[in-house]
């Protein structure tokens, strides 16, 4: 994985990413106005409940800020996607249901990232350091989520299973192709020179 980093790695350095979230920023913005974002209470509580219990669970800011972050723009762009495919979105406890199992997914990205940090390293070593360390389990954490929703669905007759499934699948998803642009991003603002 490090060596198919490399060329992703000369093109990111962090004015790109920062700029890149910056883009992300504007697009969720234009997303919530187009799509919008029912029960956008539920949705604040639970973000901020997150963010608390993975504050308390790494023992980090920086962790669940990032865990937050790739959580809200994720779940505001399956959104989008879910509204431009005139498809209905599961029901809110199902989505977070999903959303639980997404937070679970980045946890393993995030603590990588967490860890990949050193005042030595440039934003961009860090983040390819993260994403080599935690890929692997961000994988086992996506299938197990994945299969355990699945086969909840087929064992309890859970009506929503297979599109909480999918749900969780396309937040995930989104959320592991932003995940690098925000490591990128954050780690050059919170390095100390």
């Amino acid at each position: 994985f490090a060596e198919g980093w490399r060329p992703f790695r000369r093109r990111l350095p962090a004015t790109t990413a920062t700029a890149a979230a910056a883009i992300a920023g504007v697009l969720v913005v234009i997303a919530l106005f187009e799509a919008g974002l029912s029960e956008a209470v539920s949705f604040s509580v639970f973000l901020i409940l997150i963010l608390i219990a993975s504050g308390l669970a790494f023992v980090s800011v920086r962790t669940s800020l990032l865990i937050t972050l790739l959580l809200f723009i994720s779940t505001v762009f399956t959104g989008y996607v879910y509204a431009v495919l005139a498809m209905p979105a599961p029901p809110m406890a199902d989505r977070f249901a999903a959303l639980t199992l997404s937070a679970i997914a980045f946890s393993q990205l995030t603590v990588s990232w967490r860890n990949a940090g050193d005042i030595w390293r440039n934003a961009r070593d860090i983040a390819q350091n993260a994403m080599c360390d935690g890929l692997r389990r961000f994988a086992i954490a996506f299938g197990a989520g994945g299969a355990a929703t699945v086969a909840a669905a087929h064992a309890f007759s859970w009506e929503a299973g297979i599109a909480t499934a999918a749900y969780f699948a396309i937040v995930a998803g989104i959320g592991l192709f932003l995940a690098p642009f925000l490591m990128v991003a954050l780690s050059a603002q919170f390095q100390r020179y």
